[in-house]
């Protein structure tokens, strides 16, 4: 029991340090025109996979606050006050503050908490381990394009 609890702590902490590199260098956000395309997602998901949704939702809140300190300390794209409460308040005014901390934070949480539970699910049903992957991987990859575009 020890030791799965050891192996649980040391994989988030290796996810979480996967996730900082790549948000903090090129591998992690492709530039396009108005917004920043991410495959930062990949690692919460793998994390929700290998240590379950409350640790995939600790990925994610680690996710979400990369995304919140890079587009308000180094904003790169036209959209990045849709990420950063600070840059929302100063365009916006006040109205976005919440918007775009929930646009930051929840979305990438959900992330790592559906792959996660579906993944168990799926795994559950007996289903094979590739299969609950994929699907946990599509649900989770769904739920960040569809609650940060939508």
């Amino acid at each position: 029991m020890r030791n799965n609890k050891t192996a649980e702590l040391v994989l988030t902490a290796l996810f979480a340090a996967i996730i900082i590199i790549m948000a903090f260098t090129p591998l992690g956000y492709i530039p396009l025109v108005v917004i920043n395309a991410t495959i930062i997602h990949i690692p919460v998901i793998l994390g929700a996979l290998f240590c379950g949704p409350k640790k995939g939702g600790f990925l994610g809140f680690i996710f979400g606050l990369t995304s919140f300190i890079k587009n308000t300390v180094m904003p790169t794209s036209l959209s990045a006050f849709v990420f950063s409460p600070v840059l929302a308040a100063s365009m916006v005014g006040t109205s976005g503050i919440v918007k775009s901390a929930f646009i930051c934070f929840v979305p990438r949480i959900l992330v790592g908490v559906f792959a996660g539970l579906i993944f168990q699910w799926m795994a559950s049903k007996k289903c094979r381990t590739y299969l609950s992957g994929f699907v946990a991987g599509l649900v989770g990859s769904m739920t960040n394009t569809i609650l940060v575009m939508g």
